[in-house]
């Protein structure tokens, strides 16, 4: 068994200047650390890597997906926001070697539509 702990314990996002979070999580007994890149374009996925493979610490990325990129939106171009930006947090958990991707994004953070999925979804 493998003992976690979740980043927005100590920080809103993940960037480059909490990479030394890394080491007060291995520091205090964790073999894991979720991270969450809400700031895409400042996520630091390979020195994340690298700072976690060196501390034989094992990385899952998640994500809140925000309303105007919901995957199951009735929109057609906001579903495809969502789909785009989904495909790119996957880059970026992979570029950062976690092994697991999650959280909230089978849809937008807090919608219920309320009805079955249409046949275009």
């Amino acid at each position: 068994m493998l003992f976690g702990i979740h980043s927005l314990l100590f920080n809103e996002t993940f960037t480059e200047k909490d990479l030394p979070l890394l080491d007060k999580c291995k520091g205090l007994g964790f073999d894991a650390v979720e991270l969450i890149p809400f700031d895409p374009d400042n996520f630091p996925a390979k020195q994340t890597k690298q700072a976690a493979d060196d501390l034989g610490l094992r990385i899952n990325t998640g994500y809140g997906m925000p309303l105007d990129h919901n995957v199951i939106s009735p929109d057609a171009k906001v579903r495809r926001k969502g789909h785009e930006l989904t495909r790119r947090l996957i880059d970026l958990s992979n570029d950062a070697g976690a092994v697991v991707f999650g959280g909230a994004i089978y849809c937008g953070w807090g919608y219920l539509s309320g009805k079955k999925r249409s046949e275009d979804e």
